[in-house]
Order: C-alpha cells, then sequence, then structure tokens
C-alpha cells in the first residue's frame, strides 16, 4: 500500500534508481506532488469535521449534566456579553442556602461563576494547576467588581474547605464589623512556597487585601519532602511569566488584533494555538464535545463504578461545579470512621508521604520568612490557623510532628509578630464536623468559622479600616 501511494519505493529500486539521477529525480517529483494533493485533502476533510460537529454542538440543548454546567458558547465567548460588571459576586443568604429540589438555585449560582470563569481564565497563561488558574480568575474578577477584599483567606485544601466567608462575615457583624468582604483562595497542595507565590507575584500590592487568614497544618511545612504542587507550577507558562516579569504586563499591553510573536518554539506555540481556535467553531465547545464523548465512552463500554477517591489526596476539582464564588468549597459528607475506613485505606504517619523525611528548616520556612517580611512591608497582618485534625488522623507518628510544628510555629510568631493559633485538637472527636481523617465539611467549617470571629485577639478592627 505505501508503495502504491508512490510517496515509498522499495530498497532495490532506489538502488536502480542511483545510476539513473533522471528517473530518480522524476519519482521524487511524483512523490511530493501526491504528499501535497493528500495534504490539501486531509485540510480540507479536518476543515470540513470541524465545521460540522461545530454545527452539531451548537443543535445541542444547553444542559447541565452530572459532571459539568454548561453555558452556551455566545455568553462565553466575550466578557461584554457576559456582562462582567453587572455581576456580583457578593453572594446573598438567599442564593446560598435557597437550594430546592429542582436544583435552580444550584445552576444559577455554577451558571454566575462559570461565566466569570469562563471570560477571565483566559487573560493568563496556566499555572499547570486547575484550582490555581480558576481562583485566580475568580479573584481578578471579584477585585473588577468589588474591589480588594478585606480579608484574604490562603492555605491549602484545608483553608478552602475549613473557613466559610459568609459564616465569618456574618460572625463578625454579629461583632460589629459590618460589611467584610472575604475571599477563600484555598488551593489544593498548596505548601508555603505557593501561598509565597500567590501573595507576592500573583496578587499586586494595590490588591493585598487588610488582613490574611493563612490556614493549614505541618504537612504545608515538612521542607524534606518533594513540593509536587509548587514543581508543576514552577515549569508552567504562568510561571515563566512571572520569572520574566511579564505575567500582568502582556494581559493588559498586548492587544488582541496584533500578535506578539516570538521565535521561541513554545511562543509560536501559544500564538498557533490562539489563532486555530478562533478559526475553529469547535474550540468555544470543547468541554461540551468532552463530556458527550464521555458519556457515549461510558454507554458503549460500561465499567464498575471504582471507589471513591480519597478525600486526603489534594485532587482537583472543576470549580465551576464545587466553589461558590466567596472560594469556599462546601462539602456536607460527614465522616465516619466504621464506613470511610470500607472503601479507603488506612494509611499510618509512618508511611503518609506528606511526612516523608519531616524538616521544618529549608524551602517552606524560607517562604515563610519572605511572606511575613512582605507583609509586614506592606503593613498586613497575618493570622496563621492550624486547622482541625480528627484523633482518627493524628496517630503516634502524626502527633509527634505536629507537636514539633507547634512549637516551631509559636517561637516563630512571637520572633516574627504574626498571631498563631492552634485548632488542631478542638474538635479531635466530633467526627460530624469532618469530611476525613484530615478535612472538615461545611458544618465544622462553621464551627471554625464562629470560633474565629470571637477570638478577640486577631485584629479584625484592620480589616474595617478605610
Amino acid at each position: 500500500f505505501f508503495c502504491r501511494t508512490r510517496l515509498f519505493i522499495r530498497p532495490n529500486q532506489t538502488q536502480t534508481f542511483s545510476h539513473h539521477s533522471k528517473t530518480e529525480e522524476y519519482s521524487a517529483y511524483e512523490g511530493v506532488k501526491i504528499a501535497l494533493v493528500w495534504s490539501v485533502l486531509g485540510l480540507l476533510l479536518t476543515v470540513q469535521a470541524d465545521w460540522l460537529v461545530g454545527r452539531l454542538l451548537l443543535l445541542q440543548p444547553t444542559t447541565r449534566t452530572n459532571h459539568n454546567f454548561f453555558i452556551s458558547p455566545s455568553s462565553a465567548s466575550s466578557e461584554a456579553e457576559v456582562g462582567l460588571p453587572e455581576i456580583s459576586l457578593q453572594q446573598s443568604e438567599d442564593l446560598e442556602e435557597g437550594f430546592n429540589g429542582s436544583g435552580f438555585t444550584s445552576d444559577l449560582r455554577n451558571a454566575t461563576t462559570t461565566a466569570i470563569l469562563a471570560a477571565a481564565r483566559s487573560q493568563y497563561p496556566t499555572f499547570n494547576n486547575t484550582t490555581l488558574d480558576e481562583k485566580l480568575a475568580l479573584y481578578e474578577q471579584r477585585v473588577i467588581t468589588q474591589g480588594v477584599p478585606d480579608i484574604l483567606i490562603v492555605g491549602s485544601s484545608r483553608a478552602m474547605r475549613g473557613i466559610e466567608p459568609r459564616v465569618l462575615q456574618q460572625a463578625l457583624g454579629e461583632k460589629g464589623y459590618d460589611d467584610l468582604d472575604i475571599y477563600n483562595f484555598g488551593i489544593n497542595g498548596a505548601t508555603a512556597q505557593v501561598v509565597e507565590l500567590i501573595v507576592k507575584k500573583l496578587i499586586s500590592p494595590q490588591q493585598l487585601p487588610k488582613l490574611i487568614i493563612w490556614a493549614d497544618g505541618a504537612r504545608a511545612f515538612n521542607s524534606g519532602r518533594r513540593d509536587l504542587t509548587f514543581d508543576a507550577i514552577a515549569f508552567s507558562p504562568g510561571y515563566e511569566k512571572i520569572q520574566a516579569g511579564k505575567f500582568k504586563q502582556d494581559s493588559q499591553e498586548a492587544s488582541p488584533s496584533t500578535p506578539q510573536f516570538n521565535l521561541k518554539p513554545d511562543k509560536i506555540d501559544d500564538w498557533l494555538n490562539q489563532q486555530l481556535a478562533q478559526i475553529s467553531s469547535t474550540y468555544p465547545q470543547r468541554s461540551q464535545l468532552k463530556s458527550i464523548l464521555q458519556e457515549q465512552l461510558k454507554s458503549t463500554f460500561p465499567v464498575a463504578s471504582p471507589p471513591d477517591a480519597d478525600p486526603e489526596m489534594e485532587t482537583e476539582m472543576p470549580l465551576e461545579m464545587q466553589v461558590n464564588l466567596n472560594g469556599f468549597l462546601s462539602i456536607s459528607r460527614r465522616f465516619d470512621p466504621e464506613s470511610y475506613y470500607e472503601s479507603h485505606a488506612k494509611v499510618a504517619g509512618a508511611y503518609d508521604s506528606d511526612y516523608t523525611n519531616f524538616a521544618l528548616d529549608g524551602l517552606q520556612q524560607k517562604a515563610l520568612d519572605n511572606i511575613v517580611t512582605y507583609l509586614d512591608q506592606h503593613q498586613v497582618p497575618l493570622v496563621f490557623i492550624n486547622t482541625p485534625l480528627t484523633n482518627e488522623y493524628l496517630d503516634p507518628v502524626r502527633q509527634e510532628h505536629e507537636q514539633e510544628f507547634q512549637a516551631y510555629m509559636r517561637n516563630i510568631a512571637i520572633a516574627q509578630n504574626f498571631i498563631f493559633r492552634d485548632l488542631s485538637s478542638l474538635w479531635s472527636d466530633e467526627y460530624d464536623y469532618f469530611s476525613d481523617p484530615s478535612h472538615l465539611n461545611r458544618y465544622g467549617a462553621d464551627q471554625v468559622s464562629q470560633h474565629l470571629a470571637q477570638d478577640a485577639v486577631i485584629p479584625w478592627v484592620k480589616a474595617q479600616e478605610q
């Protein structure tokens, strides 16, 4: 078949042609001609297939599946059509609590979040971390529509699941601190290095809040293990922009009608992707196409459902479905040890990779020092909250590391003048407040938020200063 295409010839033919230059030149000419013909036909077929798939997707009704909520391509294509300046990112109590059986309120909240993300996420290059990309997009749009939040919550998933901004706002309002705007910038797997990146590089000095609450635990400060979350970010296009000092400059200065050419292969690839995205009729609906294909594959090749993923693992989730407009991840599941360990392995602290070669001196400590110094320069108070853990999680090995971490944080908090609060054992046997051994659910997050609001040492008054 290859020989018949005339693009390939047998070795013995090559030997024969070597003595007949004219025949060899004719064969090469024929091969090039055939290659060009097939290339044109292949390109035409690709364009036609893209157009056809795009038309079929447009005819599909806008639906909400079990995995994704879709908005129409037209509403996701431009900021003007989404009307972001008209969207308030402040959730009302009715919006949060008014869920009914039809799912209407939930759909409305998800549609708003999805619309904001669709318009904002393309402003900046990716950081190889979906949670970080979309949290940054939400934060930027929040600043545009509402101004800089008064209080910013940072940390890993223990922060994202552990402090509910709306509850904290209400509790502080009852204490006389009215109308405080709070945003949860928690990122799955965030370490001290990731928090430093967010506070110092992703947020400009003009976007810094009046108070930062850092909610996390010992494993975010273990310099003895490899920081996989930060390593992935460090190899991303977004981090490359930061290193070059062009992260926010490009999004503000580059005009869509004036392509910025660069001879680097990755820059050419990015530019080609952008150009093809503008031409393709399928590209704006790629998420819908992916979902349809996944559903078709599931129906064609049914497989047994795997056990639930271990929630202790710092996995990424589609934020437009899970996180509310304040950045909080609300999980209602209650931790029941008996049923939990039927589908999840019980990992002892001695084999927990988060505590491998546990050491508090190193890169993570340096990142903490940098954060404290930077915030002190900008007169932004820092409060660190060691979030609650269950006694199921705190086995002797983890307990030993936790005690070492608590002593370390108390000493460094005094030396560097920030507030440290240890809540790790506050509700260690109240399993209804947890979704798994080391993460709070929405009920536990409410308790933590209420507890923090009653803490008179935390400088809440700073958050109200004009």
